[in-house]
């Protein structure tokens, strides 16, 4: 699966008092692979996000600013009998706003339960590595902006969702009528 965006913009503006015509351009490419094997049993899947950002502006003293990032992701799942689940996923994320690379690691452990599997156990463990931090590119009038802040710290979560398989009333069986002649 491929998406991508391209957005361009071009906006007159006044920064300390100096007229500036503002050139920004962000262009976004993400390409997704999923592999089935065995049945489903084991899922993996490959992704790439390349996002490049860049703004100009056209006042004297006023400097351009350019910003890429870099996500490579991996994911593998194992469905395991009689409802059991494993799976993983990883990113790894370089920008050229941070000085290190970021790794995410997140796990997971399903169960289904109940009759008809109706019923999923979840266990979650987020940010395996604490290394999670928010990462925001934006290009406006004003140049390119990269903001990196602390997000979720790293956290586990049980959880239990119900799926019912049947919606309304159940269907009423007809008796036959006999006519009585």
């Amino acid at each position: 699966m491929y998406s991508g965006s391209y957005n361009n913009n071009r906006n007159p503006n006044y920064i300390d008092n100096v007229f500036s015509m503002s050139n920004s351009s962000g262009l976004t490419n993400n390409i997704n692979l999923m592999l089935s094997l065995k049945n489903n049993m084991v899922i993996v899947n490959l992704g790439k996000m390349l996002n490049n950002y860049q703004s100009t502006q056209s006042g004297a003293g006023l400097s351009s600013s350019k910003n890429r990032s870099d996500i490579s992701r991996l994911g593998l799942t194992l469905n395991l009998p009689k409802g059991y689940a494993v799976s993983s996923t990883l990113d790894h994320t370089k920008n050229t706003g941070l000085k290190d690379p970021i790794v995410l690691w997140n796990a997971f452990a399903t169960c289904r339960i109940l009759k008809n599997q109706q019923g999923e156990l979840k266990f979650s463990a987020m940010d395996i590595l604490k290394q999670f931090q928010n990462i925001s590119n934006t290009s406006d009038s004003f140049g390119t902006t990269t903001r990196i802040s602390n997000g979720l710290q790293q956290y586990f979560m049980l959880t239990f969702s119900y799926y019912p398989r049947k919606f309304g009333k159940a269907e009423i069986k007809k008796k036959e009528v006999q006519e009585i002649w």
